[in-house]
């Protein structure tokens, strides 16, 4: 008898998360005019879109750990290839590329190509790609890439 009852009580919960479930999520107002616009970045993806339109995706990791900050290049890096793998199908292009400035402002030439991506589902990447770690930080080894990259990795 008393598992009946404990079975009916869970049965009429059940039924009403069933009746609640049901009804319409809450909607959000939320608005905001804030943009975010990175100030450093090591590296730059550009995305050449079938539509004509081209856009811009920058990446640059500060990692915390026990209040300390460090940085992160390779998965910077990695966040972007995921990007690119996530858009397949909707570019004509997509390359990523490098900027070998010691402070990484954004507004610096990237002018090292890191990878290449057509349509046709073709890549290439730059084989003097490589990270060293200094510290806690993972940073792109520059001065390897300046001595063996090539610049332009897609002709």
């Amino acid at each position: 008898m008393e598992n009946l009852e404990t079975f009916t009580e869970a049965l009429k919960d059940f039924r009403s998360a069933f009746s609640n479930a049901q009804q319409p999520a809450r909607e959000y107002k939320k608005q905001s005019d804030y943009v975010y616009k990175p100030t450093q970045a090591r590296f730059k993806a550009v995305v050449y879109r079938k539509d004509g339109n081209t856009r811009y995706y920058y990446s640059y990791d500060n990692k915390t750990y026990n209040k300390e900050r460090f940085s992160d290049e390779y998965e910077s890096l990695m966040k972007l290839l995921r990007l690119i793998h996530k858009f397949k199908g909707e570019y004509k292009n997509a390359i990523i590329y490098a900027n070998v400035e010691p402070d990484k402002p954004t507004t610096a030439n990237y002018n090292y190509q890191v990878a290449f991506f057509d349509y046709f589902g073709n890549s290439k990447t730059n084989s003097a790609i490589i990270f060293k770690t200094v510290g806690k930080n993972s940073l792109l080894n520059i001065e390897h890439l300046k001595l063996y990259g090539k610049q332009i990795i897609n002709k």
